[in-house]
């Protein structure tokens, strides 16, 4: 029975692995989750083809790597055929592409407006919204959240005995990597009570900036102007955020979201905020796709204002300081980005969102999507361009600033 299941290699922990997983239900694809759902062999199998994907030994079926690409640890997902995938927004255009009956696809690739709102939404949530949630988890939720028990627990099949190391350096890791991440604590930071000094939200210094400016009210308040904006959004909590089908949108910012929900603190604070938000959350997470509403199935109106007028504010100055930053650093010879910089680091640059400066790396994966973003823009005809900015002004750079 399990040669004809979908297998996916993840960890709920992971909003990227929760963005699939929703994909893979809402086509109805019967899958299995490794290592969580083993037994051993299985789960170690799948272990080795992606080892065999990380090295190169074993071809990937989408998406094409370039040397801006990163491989992360999780999700990888495989074909009951032998088809290998990574990056979750790949995946979803494939599944569009060669499982999706026509009213199924979620990247709606007949529509140009709609791809390319669906593909800015989902880009924003997966390199900016990851900022939010991941710090929502290790700052906000800092005690109360169990995610060292639960990824020990999920790849318990493998680890055995092991588990137990998991579960205390996992929490310690992730917390190391909130300023690569984005967050930032003030460096005169109050120690929250009750919580180890290795799980304290830390402050960043460099070499060439000294001490990082904190970037916590900036991603908390990002975090609720999102919120609020996906409140205005939904139509009900029994639809989607812009109509009646689900859509990349849906799939990457529940995603995001979704991962907050086994935080104590910060799945309070979302159903305090915007309880619609909330519900709509919850049923994505639980796979309910049952939807009763006469909307169309996809709408661009005048209620999409805040979430795309956000989107402006955060993501593209980002992206666009991300990518100048990259270039710079490719002209001066620098071959190092990411994360592997970040520690040592090389290819820092600073920032100013909306008032606040930061300090970050050059992450040429970001590169790669935004120029995909402005690629689908300048897709756009000067009518479908003026019908988005009727709704938000995008300011998205010229076509030749792709590089």
């Amino acid at each position: 029975m399990n040669s004809s299941r979908w297998t996916v290699w993840g960890c709920e922990l992971s909003p990227f692995h929760l963005k699939i997983i929703s994909c893979l239900r809402y086509l109805q694809l019967p899958f299995t989750i490794q290592p969580n759902d083993g037994p051993w062999k299985k789960a170690l199998q799948t272990q080795l083809k992606v080892q065999g994907v990380r090295h190169k030994l074993i071809p990937l079926t989408s998406p094409t790597v370039t040397d801006q690409d990163e491989f992360p640890l999780v999700p990888y997902l495989f074909s009951p055929s032998g088809n290998s995938f990574y990056d979750s927004t790949a995946i979803a255009t494939w599944l569009d592409k060669n499982v999706a009956a026509p009213h199924q696809q979620i990247t709606q690739p007949s529509s140009p407006i709609a791809n390319f709102i669906l593909s800015l939404v989902d880009e924003y949530a997966d390199e900016f919204g990851l900022y939010m949630v991941h710090h929502m988890r290790w700052k906000y939720s800092a005690t109360d959240n169990n995610a060292g028990k639960r990824v020990a627990a999920e790849f318990r099949t493998l680890i055995g005995p092991a588990h137990h190391i998991i579960a205390r350096d996992f929490p310690k890791r992730q917390v190391k990597r909130l300023p690569y991440l984005f967050s930032v604590a003030p460096e005169d930071r109050p120690s929250i009570q009750g919580l180890h000094r290795d799980l304290q939200p830390p402050v960043h210094r460099s070499p060439q900036y000294g001490t990082s400016g904190t970037t916590h009210a900036f991603l908390e308040d990002a975090f609720d102007r999102l919120l609020s904006a996906l409140d205005i959004a939904l139509i009900d909590p029994q639809a989607y955020i812009f109509g009646s089908q689900f859509t990349l949108a849906d799939a990457s910012i529940a995603g995001q979201l979704g991962m907050n929900l086994t935080d104590p603190s910060a799945a309070s604070h979302i159903e305090r905020k915007a309880p619609k938000v909330y519900r709509w959350l919850t049923r994505i997470y639980a796979g309910d796709f049952d939807v009763s509403t006469n909307h169309p199935a996809f709408e661009l109106s005048r209620r999409h204002k805040p979430l795309l007028s956000e989107i402006s504010r955060v993501y593209v100055p980002l992206m666009q300081q991300n990518k100048a930053a990259y270039l710079r650093f490719k002209q001066e010879g620098e071959t190092v980005f990411n994360e592997a910089a970040f520690w040592q680091n090389r290819s820092l640059y600073r920032g100013n969102l909306d008032g606040t400066e930061f300090t970050n790396v050059a992450k040429s994966f970001q590169v790669k999507t935004w120029n995909t973003v402005i690629d689908k823009w300048h897709q756009l005809s000067d009518d479908e361009q003026q019908t988005i900015h009727t709704i938000a002004a995008l300011k998205i750079p010229p076509k030749n600033d792709i590089a």
